[in-house]
């Protein structure tokens, strides 16, 4: 299991197809804490999930990546995650409210209920976050992750649908590196290394 597929109703068996991350230019301290929102996207039939994630991206300054991919009829699903500094939100947007910001940000994708559907919404802190994913492991290993940034979870949650424990991803970021004793092109970092390794599983046609 993996955090996403708890949190969001999908049906059974989606499929990964694609993953992506762009970890923003954002420091977060106990005082100035960051705020993140993942959406859950039914996407329209007729669009390009490759397409829609890089138009996605291009249209959200606030946007750190996302997951996408497919049902087992063949529909297409995306979970878009977006990150905002809560201090900030009057002081750079003009608004008060976090969550009323990011929705804002998100109406800035042209043509998006063309695109698809926002179906449900996943609002939460580091904290938030970080005590989700720490369900999955035990009590040891979860307090390995207390020091991780919010992007770091994040890329942790799009990590777990790689079909990568989460005890493992843990303990290759210590290590950067998440397949220690396999030979692979190492990235130095767990999370790049997930991905990478994901990539190529993919491309030889084993996801």
């Amino acid at each position: 299991m993996a955090v996403l597929l708890e949190k969001f109703d999908w049906r059974e068996g989606p499929s990964l197809r694609g993953v992506w991350s762009s970890p923003l230019a954002m420091q977060e301290s106990e005082e100035d804490p960051l705020q993140g929102c993942a959406y859950f996207i039914r996407l329209d039939s007729d669009s390009d999930p490759f397409m829609e994630s890089t138009n996605f991206s291009a249209f959200l300054p606030l946007c750190v990546g996302g997951v996408h991919g497919a049902f087992a009829d063949g529909d297409y699903w995306m979970v878009l995650f977006q990150v905002v500094p809560e201090y900030l939100c009057y002081e750079l947007f003009s608004v008060h409210d976090y969550s009323s910001l990011l929705e804002r940000q998100l109406q800035r994708v042209p043509d998006l209920k063309a695109i698809g559907s926002v179906d449900e919404r996943w609002y939460f802190d580091a904290d938030e976050i970080r005590w989700d994913l720490s369900e999955f492991v035990s009590v040891k290993v979860g307090k390995l992750m207390q020091d991780w940034t919010i992007f770091e979870l994040i890329q942790a949650a799009q990590a777990q649908l790689c079909n990568v424990p989460l005890k493992e991803i843990v303990r290759g970021r210590i290590t950067q590196c998440a397949y220690p004793n396999t030979d692979h092109d190492c990235q130095h970092d767990v999370f790049r290394d997930v991905f990478a390794q994901w990539g190529q599983s993919m491309q030889g046609g084993q996801p």
